[in-house]
């Protein structure tokens, strides 16, 4: 049995420049700004549904990026699973495929 270790890029959404929200997929630079005004008019993303509210993000759309983004508040303290630091870069995420 062959064992890879995968490595996935997380973003935090309260973090995360115009450049890192282009990463996401079905995220170009004008929705990616959306996010971040959102971000700014709203003091910063509480929980990752919040996307839901932003003009271009469906739920499809949504349910594609979900698992690719979190939510973290300054200081690194974590809300739920979705909750870092405000000058914390991307997480990694480790998971094991057999």
């Amino acid at each position: 049995m062959k064992i890879a270790a995968v490595f996935l890029l997380v973003i935090n959404l309260n973090t995360a420049s115009i450049q890192e929200l282009r990463t996401l997929p079905g995220i170009g630079p004008a929705l990616a700004k959306r996010i971040v005004d959102f971000r700014e008019k709203n003091h910063g993303f509480k929980r990752v549904d919040e996307l839901l509210a932003i003009p271009g993000i469906s739920q499809k759309k949504w349910n594609a990026i979900r698992d690719k983004v979190e939510v973290r508040r300054e200081g690194g303290r974590e809300i739920g699973r979705e909750v870092g630091g405000a000058s914390s870069p991307p997480r990694l995420r480790r998971g094991i495929l057999a």
